[in-house]
């Protein structure tokens, strides 16, 4: 009687077991499809995914801190201060190398071939970033720098590595 129902049980996994085959297959040709270059580039995948709406800032690093006893709390403080300030900035890469964001400000962007990008604003400020992007996330990184008020009032500033995240 077991037998008849581990046969029973194992017809009604083999749909399961054909769709799995099937998906793993599927997963296969995608991957090779990357491999020979049919995968999007950056360009297109900045530019399809346009505009990248701004999520996250994040402090990935300190570079240095200058001789400072910096507390989480000030890095707490320094990362909540810098997504107010960039809540709601949206990016809009176009495929001729410009772009604009709904501060009014445009920009050129280039691709640098070491996974870099570089951002001229109208003003003249170049920006300089690594990048990672995906169809779903554009990530910038950056060296930055933020102020730091000591126990004796000194004003220092406080090197780090940071990132904007945008979806």
């Amino acid at each position: 009687m077991s037998i008849m129902t581990n046969t029973s049980a194992l017809k009604r996994l083999l749909p399961f077991i054909f769709l799995a085959m099937l998906v793993s297959c599927s997963s296969d040709s995608d991957s090779s499809e990357e491999e020979n270059g049919n995968a999007a580039s950056v360009e297109e995948l900045l530019v399809s995914g346009s505009p990248w709406t701004f999520v996250e800032y994040r402090i990935d690093e300190v570079l240095d801190a200058n001789g400072a006893n910096v507390m989480d709390l000030d890095f707490d403080n320094q990362i909540a201060l810098e997504n107010q300030l960039n809540n709601g900035l949206t990016l809009e890469f176009n495929s001729d190398g410009t772009g604009t964001t709904n501060q009014p400000s445009d920009f050129q962007w280039e691709l640098i071939p070491n996974s870099s990008i570089r951002l001229t604003f109208d003003e003249n400020e170049i920006s300089e970033s690594t990048l990672s992007v995906s169809e779903s996330e554009m990530i910038l990184g950056f060296e930055d720098e933020f102020e730091f008020v000591t126990e004796q009032n000194t004003i220092i500033g406080i090197e780090i590595r940071a990132s904007l995240v945008f979806r």
